[in-house]
């Protein structure tokens, strides 16, 4: 099964301490460097009328600039987050990239606290989320397709 998910990136920079500290001291840039690494999306499309939606990064939404286009002249609108690791994150975004990044390094829960600028309990449930999701990907992307084929292969020379 495929995942729409990158585990292989070419610039590991992206991710070293100090550039994730300096892309994430504001909303926006916070925004522009999650859209460059995948975290979301980088474009959405309008679904009525099916032209490219522009990013409104000061209310982290998508909106589709042909109201024209649509009937009875309506605002289309789509949240930035939507469909992404982030969806439910009911914290800022820059503050949710530095809490990945802590779980990422494995910090404790208090130098992660500190690092994001949140309590430990927030800290405690996103570790937790983060923990939960990974495990949903793993389970199903090609790393248990894996599995099942060395355990088969295993058997199969149990067998012999």
């Amino acid at each position: 099964m495929s995942t729409p998910f990158q585990y292989h990136i070419e610039d590991e920079g992206l991710f070293a301490l100090p550039h994730v500290m300096e892309v994430t001291c504001d909303e926006e840039t916070c925004a522009l460097w999650c859209m460059e690494v995948g975290l979301i999306d980088r474009s959405k499309l309008c679904p009525l009328c099916g032209a490219n939606m522009k990013p409104s990064f000061v209310r982290k939404r998508w909106k589709c600039s042909r109201r024209a286009e649509h009937a009875e002249g309506k605002e289309v609108s789509r949240g930035m987050l939507t469909s992404s690791f982030l969806n439910e994150s009911k914290l800022k975004l820059h503050r949710a990239a530095r809490l990945l990044l802590a779980w990422c390094m494995r910090l404790s829960q208090v130098q992660a606290s500190e690092m994001a600028d949140v309590c430990e309990r927030t800290v405690r449930d996103w570790y937790a989320y983060c923990r939960s999701t990974c495990s949903k990907e793993l389970l199903k992307a090609e790393f248990k397709v894996l599995l099942s084929c060395a355990l088969s292969l295993n058997v199969a020379i149990m067998l012999r």
